[in-house]
């Protein structure tokens, strides 16, 4: 599943509770930063952190298929890499289905990205708690 020594990471956590931030100061040396809410996934395979994966994968709407095949595709191409995702299954459930279909998609794909994962944390107001 990658070569030896390989271990990828995720980071998640509510909004704005400092994911990026800590992964920078943990990380000083890897500048190669993907945008979710816009990089391509050429980009992603490139890239050695990918912030914002919930919103690069809500970009496939309702195919969740694909999503699944693209996130699959990145762990498996890209196996160093720094994945940064919002927990947004969380709070009010909302009201259009679609909204909830992707909350879903995001929960399921990130199961799978995590079982890659060689670690898990998640941060709460900037303080990691291990998972993983």
């Amino acid at each position: 599943m990658g070569s030896q020594g390989v271990k990828m990471e995720v980071y998640i956590g509510g909004r704005a509770q400092g994911k990026l931030a800590f992964v920078r100061e943990k990380y000083p040396q890897k500048t190669k930063i993907a945008d979710g809410k816009y990089a391509a996934q050429e980009e992603c395979l490139r890239a050695e952190i990918i912030d914002h994966f919930h919103l690069y994968l809500g970009r496939f709407g309702a195919d969740a298929a694909a999503a699944l095949r693209s996130a699959e595709r990145i762990c498996r191409e890209n196996p160093e890499v720094i994945i940064i995702c919002d927990e947004i299954g969380c709070g009010i459930v909302p009201l259009e289905k679609s909204d909830r279909d992707y909350r879903e998609n995001v929960g399921r794909i990130m199961c799978r990205v995590v079982e890659r994962a060689e670690h898990v944390e998640r941060l709460i107001c900037g303080i990691p708690q291990r998972l993983k």
